[in-house]
């Protein structure tokens, strides 16, 4: 009888539920911020991918992306409706573009960088996708300057608070973690 061997462990797989967990979270927070313009939303779903696409890779960052959209929007009362829709694409699109950005130019974006290169590329999807599907009206190309605008301002953010993030967790998220760190203290 053959032993099935799974390739994504424990503590690995508690890391990616916990990602999955606050990039849901902040999903729904976000939701009931007020915003000066309808379609300017700061993102911040976004640290979740990012974080996953430096600690582990693409597929762990795209699972991620899909999973809390899903989620977030399942919770906020959106699932299947048009904002469901535009953030999937705008979310794919934007985890695709951040790790071709990551992985291709290394040495030229930081974290700040490629979150500024993702909400840029969600910014665009969402706009193609809006004017396609919804708008229907070449028109909606004449918000593209100050909403790529508002892109590069909550990009720069969101990159600043993953980067935070990063610092903070690095001590716990880049070593295997111990039973008492995922159990809590043993009870005598």
């Amino acid at each position: 009888m053959a032993k099935y061997e799974s390739k994504i462990h424990t503590p690995r797989l508690i890391q990616l539920s916990l990602l999955i967990a606050f990039g849901s979270i902040l999903f729904i927070f976000e939701s009931y911020f007020p915003r000066p313009l309808p379609w300017l939303k700061p993102g911040l779903a976004n640290i979740a991918s990012l974080l996953a696409l430096y600690w582990f890779g693409f597929f762990e960052a795209f699972l991620i992306t899909c999973a809390r959209i899903l989620i977030g929007n399942f919770f906020s009362g959106t699932f299947l409706g048009p904002a469901f829709f535009l953030s999937l694409v705008g979310g794919i699109i934007s985890i695709i573009a951040m790790a071709l950005i990551k992985y291709y130019t290394v040495k030229i974006f930081s974290i700040i960088g490629v979150s500024v290169i993702g909400a840029v590329f969600h910014t665009i999807s969402q706009l193609i996708l809006a004017g396609w599907l919804i708008v229907e009206h070449a028109g909606l190309i004449f918000f593209l300057p100050i909403m790529l605008f508002g892109a590069v301002l909550m990009g720069t953010l969101v990159g600043f608070l993953a980067l935070n993030v990063d610092q903070r967790m690095m001590k716990f998220m880049h070593r295997p973690l111990t039973t008492t760190e995922i159990m809590g203290k043993p009870v005598p």
